[in-house]
């Protein structure tokens, strides 16, 4: 039998220039306690896409604002994942969940003063990179569902 991984996303929700990173709950299965950017795992009839929007508004309170860019895409264990940037908008205080602290930071070195997961640091850097260029796609444009589909 074969078997397949379990899609995740990883976010990196962007305000005002600065990226929102968060401290993982001690009791999580993955990563206890470590700092990382949010995520989760993608549901049955879900794109990736929805999956930011739902996990965004579920781990931060946050709304995104339109604009998101693919980052890259990763894996580890039995799944593979793909990580984003979304610019948001804020209303009021974030909601963390599980979450045990928040930052948001600016720069590398910032994010390298947290004992962090392995590998976030690509992230940082592609959003770093898209934030200079500012090259953004709209949510709309890129969540390919299947009433958008231009070959039925």
């Amino acid at each position: 039998m074969a078997t397949f991984p379990n899609a995740v996303v990883t976010f990196l929700p962007v305000h005002d220039g600065s990226i929102l990173l968060i401290q993982r709950a001690h009791d999580e299965k993955n990563f206890p306690s470590l700092w990382a950017f949010p995520g989760g795992k993608v549901e049955v009839g879900e794109t990736g896409i929805d999956a930011v929007v739902r996990e965004l508004k579920e781990e931060t309170g946050l709304d995104p604002n339109g604009k998101i860019a693919f980052l890259n895409s990763y894996h580890f264990g039995h799944s593979v994942g793909f990580s984003f940037l979304i610019e948001t908008i804020t209303n009021g205080p974030l909601e963390l969940g599980d979450s045990l602290d928040h930052r948001w930071i600016s720069d590398l070195s910032e994010l390298r003063e947290y004992p962090r997961i392995a590998g976030i640091d690509n992230h940082f850097v592609d959003a770093s990179r898209v934030l200079s260029g500012q090259s953004w796609l709209n949510i709309a444009e890129v969540n390919l569902t299947s009433d958008r589909y231009i070959n039925q």
